[in-house]
């Protein structure tokens, strides 16, 4: 998660919002939890599962070590439209939620498409895009006023995927639109986003996933992630993940638990500052629940 200054934080996965200065605005850095392994569609519009009828996701991260009311949350849901029809489409909603402290607060709504078409037998290609809103609120206090502003946001992706992995490129608040909640305008950046993830079949009950994501938000200044996913039984889970801000981050879960129809997902996780920095000094917890079929 970044606060104040630079350190997922998504996540976004995600988590965080900065701003420096730059020229006449203030620059608003994107909101990401750490576990995007969890939720995809929040980096790349065209990423949203296209296995299943319909699919909701829900986490939060909360952050600890010196940080006062520093959390967020998220939520998005996809149903499949038209599902007699070729080629496959998604309709969906995202949902985010994050808070910086007592005075300053972001949230977004962005509605979500996507559509894929089969190019061979295993390999698909697709596109999506995020077209909503994003409000930006400051709380007035005895000696200064409070204010909030609300811009539209697009963003855009495409994909190309088989049964064992995926690349992913999206072109993330491509409108570039500012908020100006009380004097200052904040200029909302805009970020490419790659994300890619290969699985890796080790024996019949056990699969490895490494998974590797980047971001360049300008020339001086990009981010990455590198994840390792082991996967039991195709339900156990133990995910690795180390941040470009050297954070190291443990997860553990359960995933495809079926319940007649419907098929779970639970993900908890712990995020370990390391580093000379003391701005990487802090701990964040995130916990994420998948619904599929249901």
């Amino acid at each position: 998660m970044r606060k104040h200054t630079p350190t997922f934080a998504l996540l976004i996965f995600f988590l965080p919002g900065t701003s420096c200065t730059l020229a006449q605005f203030n620059e608003l850095l994107p909101v990401r939890f750490s576990l995007f392994t969890v939720n995809y569609p929040l980096l790349n519009p065209a990423l949203i599962d296209m296995e299943t009828t319909r699919s909701l996701n829900m986490g939060t991260q909360i952050t600890a070590g010196g940080f006062d009311r520093v959390y967020a949350f998220y939520l998005n849901g996809a149903l499949t439209i038209f599902p007699n029809n070729r080629p496959n489409q998604r309709l969906g909603f995202s949902m985010i939620g994050d808070w910086e402290g007592e005075l300053i607060s972001r949230s977004w709504f962005k509605l979500m498409y996507s559509i894929e078409v089969p190019v061979s037998d295993k390999v698909r290609i697709g596109s999506g895009a995020h077209v909503g809103l994003m409000n930006y609120l400051v709380q007035s206090t005895p000696v200064s006023a409070g204010g909030a502003d609300l811009t539209p946001i697009i963003s855009v992706g495409v994909k190309i995927r088989d049964d064992r992995g995926h690349i992913g490129v999206a072109y993330n608040q491509a409108n570039q639109s500012t908020v100006t909640p009380i004097e200052q305008p904040i200029r909302l950046n805009r970020h490419i986003n790659l994300t890619t993830t290969y699985d890796i079949q080790v024996s019949r009950l056990f699969m490895l996933t490494p998974a590797l994501w980047t971001r360049w938000l300008r020339s001086d200044l990009r981010e990455y992630t590198f994840s390792l996913e082991t996967l039991l039984d195709e339900i156990f889970a133990f995910q690795a993940l180390w941040f470009y801000e050297r954070n190291l981050s443990f997860c553990v879960g359960m995933k495809n638990i079926r319940f007649s129809t419907v098929s779970l997902a639970l993900q908890f996780s712990y995020t370990i500052p390391f580093g000379e920095e003391v701005f990487d000094q802090f701990n964040l917890y995130e916990a994420h629940v998948g619904l599929k079929d249901f």
